[in-house]
């Protein structure tokens, strides 16, 4: 299993789409200027060339996913909750994350809520609220310094697409963006939403 730095080469900056109303601005036109890295279902949404998920759950709920890369943590969540088994562990009944990676198009990183690390010489990715935290911090470590952004709004607002993608007892994303900010000032970065013209 590859680490997603080590893995994959990035060459456009990333724009990260989420499940927000603002995501409804998104064009395939884009594509032309930027990696599309879509958070959970968002990446089946906007047919992104990165799907970034934490939960595995949420990967089992997308298709078209054979037509992209696929970011996960070495030991992904089930419920919010680190799950009892690791990516390879899934690999063995998913045909899906073994087709992935056997096309060399599965990417994996250690995240903070798991304490015995995969990837030992790498940094811990961190996300506490949401997946889309994961992505900056990634985009960050690859070297991003301005990284925009569509349908990470905060809130419980979503885009019409998404009206079933709520969970049980879900709260609202706005803390998310204290830790956004932190990962801001901790790599000097902007994060700021997309400007799309009509």
């Amino acid at each position: 299993m590859k680490h997603i730095l080590d893995g994959y080469k990035k060459e456009k900056d990333w724009l990260i789409v989420g499940k927000g109303k603002s995501s409804e601005r998104y064009t395939e036109k884009l594509k032309e200027k930027y990696t599309i890295v879509g958070i959970n279902q968002a990446s089946e949404y906007c047919k992104a060339d990165i799907g970034m998920f934490i939960d595995y759950e949420a990967f089992l709920g997308t298709s078209l996913i054979l037509e992209q890369i696929v970011v996960m943590p070495y030991v992904p969540h089930w419920r919010e909750k680190p799950s009892s088994g690791n990516i390879e562990k899934y690999m063995q009944f998913d045909p899906r994350l073994r087709r992935l990676y056997e096309k060399e198009r599965l990417f994996s990183y250690d995240l903070r809520t798991y304490p015995k690390l995969h990837f030992k010489d790498k940094p811990v990715i961190q996300a506490h609220v949401s997946t889309t935290e994961a992505a900056i911090h990634i985009a960050a470590l690859f070297g991003q310094k301005v990284i925009k952004t569509l349908g990470v709004d905060g809130g419980f607002g979503r885009a019409d697409g998404f009206k079933n993608c709520y969970r049980e007892n879900e709260l609202p994303y706005d803390e998310q963006f204290a830790w956004i900010i932190l990962l801001c000032k901790k790599y000097g970065l902007i994060v700021e939403p997309l400007e799309v013209s009509k």
